[in-house]
């Protein structure tokens, strides 16, 4: 079965049909499925998951520079990656490192 991704509903959407006519998918195959892992903090979630890039250069389909993380600390997240990490005990370069390993396969 092929998967139109273009057809997937997404914030900002009209942003999305522009990236994509130059060939640019922020929400591809890998995205969708980081979404479907558990948050990485696993304790204390609320909302849905979903992927967080770690760099902005990720969004051209670098794997290895996001993670899963639920609505809730996704929020608490934008206010600083380092105290997130140093509250929750992660090291997400390190939890995105292993996403993509088990992409791989």
């Amino acid at each position: 079965m092929r998967i139109d991704w273009g057809s997937i509903p997404v914030r900002g959407g009209s942003t999305r049909r522009l990236h994509l006519k130059r060939g640019i998918d922020f929400y591809g195959p890998y995205h969708w499925w980081v979404s479907k892992k558990p948050c990485v903090v696993s304790q204390g979630c609320f909302g849905a998951v979903t992927g967080h890039h770690l760099r902005r250069a990720s969004w051209h389909g670098d794997k290895g520079n996001e993670v899963s993380v639920c609505a809730q600390h996704h929020t608490e997240l934008h206010s600083g990656r380092a105290k997130f990490e140093q509250r929750h005990g992660i090291d997400l370069a390190l939890e995105a490192e292993r996403l993509a390993r088990e992409w791989a396969g």
